[in-house]
């Protein structure tokens, strides 16, 4: 799962793109979503397109304005913890 920006007060993600794989790693569909909300134990994603893929490239696409149940996941797994920059090593600053 991908996301662009998780606002942690709030547990609201923004553009997120979900991709399920598989077995062979081969992608079966593909969720771009514009925003998430954690609401009553479950992620609620707002304005999906879903998109699913055969052989030959996407044999089918379906759009919702709402959909749960795509992950599981509770906010605290998607938030980074920060450090503050005297308690980082210098080679943990350059990667900022």
């Amino acid at each position: 799962m991908q996301h662009r920006l998780l606002r942690h007060k709030r547990d609201l993600m923004k553009d997120v793109t979900l991709i399920e794989l598989s077995e062979q790693y081969l992608v079966r569909k593909r969720y771009d979503m514009k925003d998430a909300t954690w609401a009553d134990g479950s992620w609620v994603f707002h304005n999906v397109v879903e998109r699913t893929f055969g052989p030959a490239g996407v044999t089918a696409k379906k759009s919702y304005p709402a959909l749960t149940g795509l992950i599981n996941e509770p906010p605290s797994v998607f938030k980074i913890v920060e450090r503050n920059p005297e308690e980082m090593s210098y080679r943990e600053l350059s990667r900022i």
